[in-house]
Formats: C-alpha cells, structure tokens, sequence
C-alpha cells in the first residue's frame, strides 16, 4: 500500500497513468525477538541473543487475525532456531552468509521490532545529565529494504526508520503513513472497548 500511494504521488503531475500494481491481500514481515524476552539477568551481558519470526499478516486491516498469526509465531520455536541458525551462518565465509540471509527472510519487506524503556528518564554522571530521548534502528540485514523500530521511553512513543533509498524515497511521508495506520488503530481500539462496556451494562 505504501508503494501504491507513492506511485499515486509521483504521477499526480504527471500525464503518464500510473501502472497497475498486483492488489497485494497480505505482507510478509520479519520481527526479531530476544531470546530472554529483553530481559537481562546480574552479571550477563547482552551478547547477540536475538532470533526472529517471519508472519504473514493481512492488508485490510483485520485485527483480530493478526493477533492470532503473532499470538501463534511467538509460541513457536522459530525464534530459537533462526538464532542458532545464525550462529552457524555466522562460521561461514562472509558471501555465503549474505546469500543464506538474502534467501532466508520469506520474500519479506520489512522489519519491525519494539523496545519498551523505563517509565522515567534516566540520568548519568550523579544526576549531573538528563537523558531526554533515546533512539532506536534496525541494521537493514541483507534483503531487507525496510527497518522499523518502535520505543517507548519516559511516557512517550517514537518510532525511527531505516531503509533503502529506492524503497522509501520519501521517509516524512512514509512516516505519516504510519501515523494515519496508528490514528485507525486507536479508533479501533476505542471502538472495541466501548461495544465492551455496551455488552457489560445489557447483562
């Protein structure tokens, strides 16, 4: 849909009409996962402990289904066997693991991962430095064009992007896409819990 309306965009002024695109009814992501669920115990550095899941979830928008496709993804064990997988890619020469990482994202376009950090700002130096925002990115691995990381920090949501020029030509716009995407899932989230309380006050 992105690549739909950037080509919408770009023939605007144009007198050219805009070739079809195939009507895309699902996309594959990939959403890398720490093995330890983020969470780092006394004495243990954070070494590369993260796998990741490839899904396929739906276009039009049908909650409920991506919640289960994820719900079913995080319980699978596809997770640990994409780690250890990289850790044999990784004894490999350098032009082998890129083809194996190029051949093993699904056809994947784009990867998504969160980062939930403390509640409250953070200091160093005694108290002496404030930190005011932290930023998060994906290195792109190799054939994924697309990297989105989305964080959380002293009560406020960000989101930064990372991706190839000839994918997202323009990043404000691709950005403001997300934000409409963000607007409907709140209104989708409202309009669920107040059919909710509807159904509690009819029993």
């Amino acid at each position: 849909d992105h690549h739909r309306k950037r080509l919408a965009l770009m023939t605007n002024n144009s007198t050219k009409t805009a070739p079809k695109l195939p009507n895309y009814k699902h996309i594959n992501v990939v959403m890398p996962v720490h093995m330890t669920g983020g969470v780092l115990l006394p004495n243990q550095s954070l070494g590369n402990k993260i796998g990741a899941i490839c899904v396929q979830l739906p276009l039009d928008g049908n909650m409920v289904q991506i919640h289960k496709t994820l719900a079913w993804a995080k319980q699978s064990p596809t997770a640990f066997l994409t780690h250890h997988g990289a850790k044999i890619g990784a004894m490999l020469p350098p032009s082998w693991t890129k083809v194996l990482f190029s051949r093993v994202n699904a056809n994947a376009c784009v990867s998504i991962t969160n980062v939930r950090q403390p509640p409250m700002r953070l200091h160093l130096g005694n108290g002496a430095y404030t930190i005011e925002n932290v930023a998060g990115f994906i290195p792109l691995p190799p054939g994924l064009p697309i990297g989105v990381a989305v964080q959380s920090y002293a009560g406020n949501l960000s989101l930064s992007l990372t991706a190839e020029p000839y994918a997202v030509p323009d990043p404000d716009q691709f950005l403001l896409w997300v934000l409409e995407e963000y607007q409907r899932l709140l209104q989708y989230a409202n309009n669920n819990n107040n059919n909710r309380s509807k159904a509690n006050k009819t029993k």
